[in-house]
């Protein structure tokens, strides 16, 4: 659904207000104006703001967790390299190349 920007009006103050509110604030100011046109309205409002907003992000997630299991290798490597149980990789030469090899 497309926004018509037209229809947006706002003053610089207001932008200026709104410019120092945290992502959190700026929805729960949102949900108070939706409460408030509801009250003006037959129409009901659905708050579907509580939980994680991501959740459905699986590409990203995927992404995340692979990054995260190569890593995981890399440390396990130092451990047959060096007898350690987990360590900073020192071989940083190729690690474009093994994250590629590891995919």
């Amino acid at each position: 659904m497309a926004i018509d920007i037209s229809k947006i009006k706002t003053s610089r103050e207001v932008e200026k207000t709104l410019q120092t509110l945290s992502p959190f604030e700026i929805k729960n100011e949102l949900i108070h104006l939706a409460d408030e046109s509801a009250l003006k309205s037959t129409a009901i409002t659905l708050n579907a703001g509580r939980g994680n907003p991501n959740w459905i992000a699986t590409v990203p997630r995927e992404a995340f967790f692979l990054f995260g299991q190569f890593a995981l290798e890399e440390c396990r490597n130092v451990f047959e390299e060096q007898g350690i149980m987990a360590g900073i990789v020192q071989n940083k030469n190729g690690v474009a190349s093994r994250f590629e090899t590891n995919l």
